[in-house]
């Protein structure tokens, strides 16, 4: 009788086990662990403009919660303007290289997408941009030196800012683009 409550226990012991590396060898599962490990590193410094308040996901995309201060982006611009905070963020992915080349491969395996809202710090205005499947694949494909790379980032930078503009920089200074 002990032996057989022993291997009952080893057989069910055996199964769960298998249960669990069948279910953590999922794209989906590893991602959504991945996330949850970047996630730890919060909140991360983007500079003077913000940081990054959280990053998670909820089965269908990976949601990048960004605070921003509103002194450098305007997001009542950004928000009206949608397709040029689009064309910027896609242009920050491109190249991609480590664990951010390995994340982005993930989100495509998994038919996921990625989301950026961006808070404002002092009104809590809130702006939106999504990255599908395609779009993320489009960028994981997308070939060009380090150089033009940089150079296209430069620009998505100078167009983004230039949608904020005119921007007051100080009491005696306006940034009219």
């Amino acid at each position: 009788m002990r032996n057989i409550i022993k291997n009952l226990g080893s057989i069910t012991l055996l199964t769960c086990l298998s249960l669990i590396l069948l279910t953590g060898c999922s794209r989906k599962s590893q991602l959504k662990l991945a996330i949850e490990m970047a996630n730890k590193q919060c909140p991360m410094s983007i500079g003077t403009t913000g940081e990054i308040s959280s990053i998670t996901f909820d089965g269908t995309d990976v949601i990048y919660n960004l605070l921003m201060n509103e002194d450098y982006l305007d997001l009542d611009a950004l928000g009206k303007n949608t397709d040029a905070m689009k064309s910027a963020v896609m242009v920050m992915f491109k190249n991609p290289k480590g664990e951010i080349k390995s994340m982005l491969e993930m989100v495509v395996d998994t038919k996921s997408g990625i989301r950026l809202i961006y808070k404002g710090k002092s009104t809590g205005k809130e702006v939106e941009c999504r990255l599908d499947t395609e779009e993320l694949k489009r960028i994981l494909n997308q070939k060009g030196t380090e150089k033009e790379s940089e150079r296209q980032k430069l620009e998505e930078l100078v167009n983004v800012t230039n949608v904020s503009c005119p921007m007051t920089i100080d009491e005696a200074t306006i940034l009219n683009k």
